[in-house]
């Protein structure tokens, strides 16, 4: 790249924060701006089915590099900021409130979106999905001591948010196509230890 190129990156995940540090580790000099459409810099996401879930860090841990950072390496970072478009002809990422950003190169580090099985209900509010610090939020508001919970898919996301919530106090049934937690990517026996690891917090598993 150019040294005076400008690189705009959209998506406030770890991906994209990681694009802006080696670009400038390498010595790369030119304008960096980070899009996100939430309202943080980009934080750590397995916490939060795991220690933020539970409430053993607070979300001021979440984050994964300080404001500082930021300033120091000359990283422009806009939280809120929703991108609508993206003119290729023209080199800009276009924002929802009519902003043009021109660019050199364009870094597309969105992630991706928890699907939401194709059945009857599965749209209703009171079905949550995980990605955000807000999901995590509302799952905790709703996971009090005696209260219940039904997990669906046993991935690593599935399996972490069921043995924190049981720890949490929560009833808590796993639900799953797979004959056995994870087995499906990580083989029979890492299955079995899986199993036997979440029937220890008492999460109720129904597999298959």
């Amino acid at each position: 790249m150019n040294q005076n190129d400008q690189i705009v990156i959209v998506g406030g995940g770890p991906a994209s924060l990681s694009v802006a540090r080696a670009y400038r580790e390498m010595g790369g000099r030119g304008r960096v701006v980070l899009l996100t459409a939430e309202p943080y810099s980009p934080y750590r996401r397995p916490p939060l089915t795991k220690e933020y879930l539970r409430g053993e860090i607070p979300r001021d841990e979440l984050p994964i590099e300080s404001p500082r950072w930021y300033r120091e390496n000359g990283v422009e970072l806009r939280t809120t900021t929703l991108v609508a478009g993206l003119d290729r002809d023209r080199g800009v990422v276009e924002t929802e409130n009519g902003e043009a950003i021109p660019y050199d190169v364009c870094v597309l580090a969105t992630g991706s979106e928890p699907i939401r099985i194709p059945i009857p209900g599965a749209d209703d509010p009171e079905v949550l999905v995980m990605r955000t610090i807000e999901n995590s939020e509302r799952l905790q508001s709703r996971a009090s001591k005696g209260s219940r919970a039904v997990v669906v898919g046993s991935g690593f996301i599935g399996c972490e948010a069921a043995a924190s919530l049981s720890l949490r106090g929560v009833g808590v049934t796993l639900v799953s196509q797979e004959e056995g937690p994870q087995r499906e990517r990580l083989g029979e026996d890492a299955s079995r230890r899986i199993q036997g690891w979440l029937e220890g917090y008492g999460v109720d598993l129904r597999m298959g």
